[in-house]
């Protein structure tokens, strides 16, 4: 079995199985209040419940920051929401998590409720087979996800939307750069996809996965040969 091999199949192993130190664990975040901005006991179970989902299992693997941990299961939560159509509780769980863990928390949950970062771990598997490498460019996106993530607005101007893109892959030149958009703003995701493809010069690699309603691109920096 070559190393990908490993590394892909360590990622969905089963540690699905939540026994003492689970509850330990969640007793601490309780007893710690990390938990008790949400207030409300549905939703509150509903947090818990993410914690037997595969993704989350895959998703804590590969994320040593607590309260990253946290953004992680609400956006899971909303996600759980979302397929409710609970909008009231959508809208009530978001509203506390901008008080409590502020813009960038919105943002890291929001990243996880439309499957970004299950997509983000898949993509950068299939071209990195380093563990370590893995943890610290994931944390540095989500720790700096205004820099490396682009979520695209209806209202956006869509020349505006490419030159931000560009100052941000030259500014900053990260790893990894993500543009995701959605519904309404689908049209203006894929002019910036169309710029992009015909104007690629940056040094990355484009990899696209659209579907009917949202398109999202990851860049890639290419590795120096």
């Amino acid at each position: 079995m070559s190393s990908e091999d490993d590394f892909l199949s360590s990622a969905v192993k089963g540690t699905l199985s939540y026994g003492e130190d689970k509850i330990k664990e969640w007793a601490r975040k309780f007893k710690n209040k990390e938990l008790a901005f949400i207030q409300d006991e549905a939703t509150i179970d509903l947090v818990k419940e993410q914690l037997k989902s595969g993704e989350w299992d895959l998703c804590k693997k590969y994320l040593r920051d607590d309260k990253l941990q946290i953004l992680v299961q609400l956006g899971l939560t909303l996600r759980t929401l979302d397929g409710k159509k609970d909008k009231k509780a959508i809208q009530s769980l978001k509203e506390k998590i901008l008080k409590t863990h502020g813009t960038r928390g919105i943002h890291v949950s929001q990243f996880v409720q439309n499957k970004i970062l299950s997509e983000f771990i898949g993509s950068y598997v299939s071209q990195n087979t380093n563990v370590e490498d893995l943890i610290i460019n994931l944390e540095l996106l989500l720790n700096n996800i205004d820099k490396y993530v682009l979520f695209v607005k209806a209202e956006d101007n869509p020349r505006k939307l490419v030159e931000d893109a560009y100052i941000k892959l030259t500014a900053n030149v990260p790893e990894v750069f993500i543009i995701f958009a959605r519904e309404s703003a689908l049209s203006n995701g894929q002019r910036i996809q169309d710029t992009l493809l015909l104007n690629n010069d940056l040094g990355y690699e484009i990899e696209i996965k659209q579907e009917r309603k949202q398109l999202l691109m990851f860049l890639f920096k290419k590795k120096e040969i």
